[in-house]
């Protein structure tokens, strides 16, 4: 199965067309072996510094710069966000092609 991802479900509905993948899932398009899913807005960030180190939630000229050994992400707080984050990773874990159709700017 080919998997696209596209940066939100407008786009990904133009795509589907397309495609031929006219079968509307929870969270994606699936049809003649696409599924095509979509992004809604940014799904994660960085971690604030004070997730490294509670100590460095109040600001401090004297911590910067802050540099973790190793950045790391973190999910958006969001339910509908979380729940196409979901349904992203099940797609992607499954898919035998991934397509990123996200744009080409960000």
């Amino acid at each position: 199965m080919w998997v696209v991802l596209a940066e939100k479900p407008s786009v990904a509905r133009e795509i589907a067309a397309v495609l031929g993948a006219d079968a509307r899932r929870d969270g994606y398009f699936e049809g003649r072996g696409f599924q095509v899913t979509w992004a809604l807005g940014h799904l994660v960030s960085l971690k604030e510094p004070e997730d490294y180190d509670p100590s460095l939630k109040q600001w401090s000229l004297a911590t910067l710069p802050i540099v973790p050994e190793r950045f790391a992400l973190k999910l958006i707080e969001d339910p509908a966000t979380r729940k196409q984050f979901r349904v992203i990773n099940r797609l992607f874990r499954a898919a035998d092609e991934l397509i990123c159709a996200t744009d080409a700017g960000r």
